[in-house]
């Protein structure tokens, strides 16, 4: 596969700055999970109390850790992006594995919104850079560049 893949890093940011992270992302389709159920939704326009999110759009993934007052954000893209942040890094090709998600009907969740036309019946994938400290991306199958989806058709020989 002969994608760029760069991998920006933000650094520590407190929350009043999630207004800069939603400019960015805006209309990527978000999934986090918080004590009123699992989300997959518009990118929220304020942090929501929870410990990890993760979004996607064609070409671009971001994974997020919150802490309290702070979070952390990391996006993979195979594009440029116009981001002010402190890491930028151009990396090889990450790992891309189909992942098992809940179905709508499943008992051990519970979808907060209805997510039937975002997520559970369409193909998700893991992405994972090969650093020194993996972090794992999550996106749908029309998230990924037309060359990674061939390359994973052929893989398993659909």
């Amino acid at each position: 596969m002969n994608l760029n893949w760069t991998l920006h890093g933000s650094g520590k940011r407190p929350a009043a700055e999630w207004s800069e992270l939603h400019q960015h992302t805006h209309d990527w389709t978000a999934a986090w999970a918080d004590t009123s159920g699992f989300h997959i939704a518009p990118m929220p326009t304020e942090k929501p109390t929870t410990t990890h999110l993760w979004a996607w759009s064609m070409g671009s993934w971001l994974r997020v850790r919150a802490d309290g007052n702070h979070w952390w954000a990391a996006i993979l893209t195979t594009h440029d992006r116009e981001l002010t942040w402190r890491r930028k890094d151009d990396i090889g090709n990450p790992t891309i594995v189909p992942v098992l998600n809940w179905a709508q009907d499943d008992r051990r969740v519970r979808y907060r919104e209805d997510t039937s036309s975002t997520f559970p019946n369409r193909r998700a994938f893991q992405l994972t850079p090969h650093q020194r400290t993996p972090v794992t991306f999550i996106g749908n199958e029309e998230s990924l560049p037309e060359q990674a989806r061939k390359m994973l058709e052929k893989d398993s020989g659909d």
